[in-house]
């Protein structure tokens, strides 16, 4: 064993955009406390995590206290933007259907450049004095982690660095994939998502912009589709393309092993990949220089369990839970994950509050648990309708205005309604993960289902790509319409985030029927819509059910 070489309130393990985020947000939370930030890694570099959304924004800017620094040094983000092709992957950009926004948003959120933020992160909690040690590894392996991190919650732990052996209250596990505690504890768990991605990164290439005429930069008000998070969908699989530097783009694919299966060894065969597909070869252009090339086999991952009050530990990043880069969601799972393990914190070493640390590490659990279960639905189960505008435009948009309506606002508002909730609630109550879904179920498995039974009904006719040219849809009229806006930062009332659920499936019902309604020749208008539209979840109504109807009128 190492000498002991210092000794500290909260030891984070991982000094990237997690843990340097958590060390700051208790710092300012908590001037005196003692934190120390471990991390192997002796500088930073570019990694995943380029594009941001506006729940990891509302959390950098008042959390954080980051807002002058975003704004002086990384770029707004123009929203999520998706991009549908040919079965032949020929289309250039500006032919392919689209579905982005067309104007700013009013809540920002940001494309980072991972080297810069994680390397100024850094220097500023040293100034605000924050114990940052880099090039310096927790000892141990997979098999030895037990014998160089002693939790011991009561008496405090016990880590042995290559920098001496740290003692601290509290350990946070913010190292990502191959995160110690998750290892030593054996919490991984099997996170049901068959995914992996290859990504590079690229200097030299084409702006987005200028890659269309006139009326196609006319449609968005000539705002910029380059800072957007670009998606290109494809059945089974998607490409990213997404701004780092005024120079250098990041590029990745996603793939789903059942699905698509890929495998590339190296940055040519990834590039090759990359140019088969017309709009991203246009964008890559005639000279682009590789900068970098990376590969996860399998990217989703779940643990069994992110936090423990009585024995002082916490996940947050990757460390506790990934889905998917798919909407960017990584962000904002991290983020809540920091807020929830500085409330255990607070619970313990200030409030000195067990019963209630108790209670809440119990709930933070249950809600981390849910939050990776919706997405995964969402995400993790639906690369089958990714490449078809009419079946993955109305689910991604009900995706969002779904995020809008209910789980922004929650991060908007501190998560006041859950920690009420949780305050009045005894050990026993019975929370579990179905509980905290059954508010969101309705809209997220509707949406499902009728995309699905789109699915089915364009590939018995082989139309699957047939919209995928031509078509343009806003998102404002999903993800910020009056409804939603009107919640924005207001306390969370269940019944009114029902109702705009509902009035979300309505239209995404609407478009699809209208879809087939156009397939099959017949008539359709709002009026009649209204005739035949059943305005209820539990009625299941299917798609065929409802045309059957418009037909017979």
């Amino acid at each position: 064993m190492t000498p002991t070489a210092k000794e500290c309130d909260v030891l984070i393990l991982g000094a990237g955009m997690a843990g340097g985020s958590l060390a700051r947000q208790l710092k300012l939370a908590h001037p005196e406390l003692a934190v120390i930030v471990v991390d192997k890694k002796a500088e930073f570099d570019y990694w995943i995590g380029e594009s941001t959304v506006e729940a990891w924004e509302d959390y950098a800017t008042r959390t954080l206290k980051l807002g002058p620094y975003l704004n002086c040094h990384h770029m707004q983000k123009h929203g999520l933007r998706f991009w549908f092709d040919s079965k032949e992957k020929d289309l250039p950009l500006a032919k392919m259907s689209e579905f982005g926004r067309s104007w700013y948003h009013p809540l920002t959120a940001r494309q980072i450049d991972r080297a810069k933020f994680d390397r100024d992160l850094c220097e500023m909690n040293r100034k605000m004095g924050v114990e940052v040690l880099l090039d310096t590894k927790v000892l141990g392996g997979a098999k030895t982690f037990k014998d160089h991190i002693r939790l011991d919650g009561k008496n405090g732990h016990e880590v042995d660095t290559s920098a001496g052996t740290i003692k601290c209250k509290w350990i946070v596990d913010c190292t990502g994939r191959s995160s110690p505690l998750v290892q030593m504890l054996d919490l991984a768990d099997e996170p049901g998502h068959p995914a992996g991605s290859y990504w590079a990164r690229y200097s030299n290439c084409r702006n987005v912009d200028d890659l269309g005429p006139e009326a196609w930069k006319d449609r968005i008000n000539h705002t910029e589709r380059w800072t957007s998070t670009n998606h290109f969908m494809y059945r089974g699989y998607w490409i990213w393309v997404i701004p780092v530097t005024d120079d250098i783009i990041s590029i990745g694919v996603v793939f789903h092993h059942d699905i698509a299966p890929m495998s590339f060894k190296n940055g040519a065969e990834l590039e090759a990949f990359f140019r088969s597909h017309a709009a991203v070869n246009e964008i890559m252009g005639n000279a682009p220089e590789t900068v970098d090339f990376f590969a996860l086999k399998q990217i989703a991952r779940i643990s069994k369990q992110h936090f423990s009050a009585e024995d002082r530990w916490a996940l947050s990043g990757m460390s506790g839970t990934f889905l998917d880069p798919i909407g960017s969601t990584g962000c904002w799972l991290y983020a809540e994950a920091n807020r929830f393990a500085g409330h255990l914190i607070k619970a313990d070493l200030y409030d000195h509050d067990a019963v209630a640390g108790r209670r809440l590490a119990k709930h933070f659990n249950l809600m981390a648990r849910a939050r990776f279960t919706a997405l995964r639905e969402v995400f993790g189960q639906t690369y089958d309708l990714y490449g078809s505008f009419d079946t993955w435009m109305p689910m991604q948009a009900g995706r969002l205005a779904a995020y809008f309506n209910r789980d922004l606002n929650d991060h908007l508002t501190d998560h006041a309604y859950f920690l009420n909730k949780i305050h009045d609630h005894g050990d026993d109550c019975g929370c579990s993960v179905e509980g905290i879904l059954d508010t969101t179920a309705p809209l997220r498995q509707g949406l499902i289902r009728i995309s699905r039974e789109m699915r089915d009904y364009l590939d018995k006719r082989d139309l699957y790509n047939q919209n995928n040219a031509g078509q343009w849809e806003a998102m404002e009229r999903w993800e910020s319409r009056p409804s939603i806006q009107a919640k924005w930062r207001k306390p969370r009332d269940l019944e009114v985030e029902a109702g705009v659920d509902l009035e979300t499936y309505e239209m995404a019902f609407s478009f699809l029927l209208g879809r087939m309604a156009q397939i099959e020749g017949i008539a359709f208008d709002d009026a009649r819509f209204e005739q035949v539209f059943r305005r209820d979840f539990a009625a299941k109504q299917s798609l065929s059910d409802a045309l059957t109807a418009l037909r017979a009128s």
